[in-house]
């Protein structure tokens, strides 16, 4: 009798966390989590809005992106995100999942980059655009992750760039001035017109 019980509360347990992983959103993931255990973080709301901004399915839907970005910081916006149309990119009935995997669900709006080039960037190679490019909002210019020079020498090695004969003396001159970061016809992904050391 110890053992039914002791799998039973196993059961309901495993139940329990399944729910919780795979609930419809993450009000009702917060809800099942918050009745069985205690000190469950409260969810991070972005911001507040009005009781009839939540529809019947329990996503909220948010007539303005000013709603839920700060006033004082300057965002740069991916066009469905500011036109609050998630369904561009995402399932929307229960889920966030994405209509279709990178890149295709990119190459929809953008250029196909694949097609473009002849030599491509790793990211656009492996069809990974979210490794640069913020999906929704980004204080950086081209939705990147972050700042140019940063997001560059997180995979190139900073020595190998300084050490390279072709970037002595360029001083503060971003990456992107010679580089095309998509792809380009030479493996180095110069732009056109850019001299190099022999």
């Amino acid at each position: 009798m110890k053992y039914i019980k002791l799998n039973f509360i196993t059961g309901l347990l495993f139940g329990i966390i399944v729910l919780s992983m795979f609930g419809c959103n993450k009000s009702s993931q917060h809800q099942i989590l918050t009745v069985f255990f205690d000190g469950v973080e409260p969810i991070n709301e972005v911001a507040k809005v009005g009781e009839d901004s939540t529809s019947t399915d329990g996503t909220v839907n948010i007539k303005s992106t000013k709603q839920i970005l700060p006033a004082n910081i300057q965002y740069y916006l991916h066009s469905p995100f500011e036109d609050r149309s998630c369904e561009s990119c995402h399932y929307t009935m229960g889920s966030n999942r994405l209509n279709q995997p990178q890149p295709q669900l990119c190459y929809d709006c953008h250029d196909d980059f694949q097609e473009e080039y002849t030599e491509l960037h790793g990211p656009v190679a492996s069809g990974n655009c979210t490794a640069c490019h913020n999906p929704h909002k980004s204080q950086n210019e081209k939705l990147l992750v972050v700042e140019i020079e940063k997001l560059c020498v997180y995979c190139h090695e900073t020595g190998d760039v300084s050490n390279n004969q072709s970037h002595k003396d360029l001083g503060s001159v971003n990456c992107i001035s010679c580089h095309n970061s998509h792809g380009g016809e030479t493996l180095n992904m110069l732009k056109p017109g850019v001299k190099t050391e022999s």
